[in-house]
């Protein structure tokens, strides 16, 4: 007997045979001694190996895909990169810091543009003297020296990352007092004026203060222009003598017989 057993999972197998019996348990009935039969190899289900099927007509397994069907393949999905931070010029008002002044209290805070979570500010260069910089990014004190100062801050994320930018700030002295100070003012052609406002010498309140302005109205008979002087001390009222010099004034027109200069405007240096 010689058979092709079911290689490709067919359900029924034909066996040639010589003489019967072909194999135990199998009856032939023959008068030449030989001949073939098909013998039934029984229930298919579970021959098929994965992505195929059992097909009753062909009696045998066959693939699950369909090749007039063009299969679509997938788009991988691009993951997503999270855009890093700017290593440099992340602190929005790292040029427009504040000005100070020299014994007046300082203070500014850092404002952060990149970055996770609360940030945390750190720097290794010097502020203006009088002043520091703490972890959250406040900028206070006192400062006690004039003068520009640039300094070198790093911001950290929650995340850690970091960030730099170069900061900038201004200390100004404080403006200077005077005390006691008289403002006078003359004619030309030996006359003296009359103060609008009544007398002939205007006392300014202490302290008056550097970048401080007076206005004043002169009237009188000359239309020759004239001068204006401010005397006093700096600092208190025994402090240094304090002088203008005198100021000139140019001349005007005559108005109903009498000479107005005004408005004279004088700003403590």
């Amino acid at each position: 007997m010689n058979a092709i057993l079911d290689v490709l999972k067919l359900r029924r197998v034909k066996l040639d045979y010589i003489s019967p019996p072909v194999c135990p348990g199998i009856a032939v009935t023959s008068s030449s001694g030989s001949g073939s039969i098909w013998v039934d190899m029984g229930d298919e289900s579970g021959w098929c190996p994965p992505g195929f099927v059992w097909d009753n007509r062909l009696l045998t397994c066959v693939s699950t895909v369909n090749p007039s069907t063009p299969v679509t393949p997938v788009t991988p999905v691009t993951p997503v990169t999270p855009t890093p931070p700017p290593s440099t010029g992340c602190i929005t008002n790292s040029d427009s810091l504040s000005g100070g002044t020299v014994g007046t209290a300082y203070s500014q805070m850092l404002v952060c543009s990149f970055g996770t979570g609360p940030r945390t500010f750190t720097t290794t260069d010097v502020l203006p003297d009088g002043l520091t910089l703490n972890s959250s990014g406040l900028i206070s004190g006192t400062p006690t020296t004039a003068g520009t100062t640039s300094f070198t801050v790093t911001a950290t994320d929650a995340l850690g990352a970091l960030c730099t930018d170069v900061c900038q700030t201004t200390v100004v002295p404080p403006p200077i007092a005077y005390y006691g100070l008289v403002l006078t003012s003359d004619y030309a052609g030996n006359n003296t004026p009359i103060i609008e406002t009544g007398g002939g010498d205007l006392y300014l309140a202490s302290p008056f203060y550097s970048g401080d302005v007076v206005t004043i109205h002169l009237v009188g008979t000359y239309p020759y222009g004239g001068w204006i002087r401010v005397i006093g001390h700096t600092g208190s009222l025994s402090g240094p003598p304090f002088d203008t010099g005198y100021i000139a004034l140019p001349g005007g027109n005559l108005s109903g017989g009498y000479y107005y200069s005004g408005p004279i405007t004088w700003t403590a240096p």
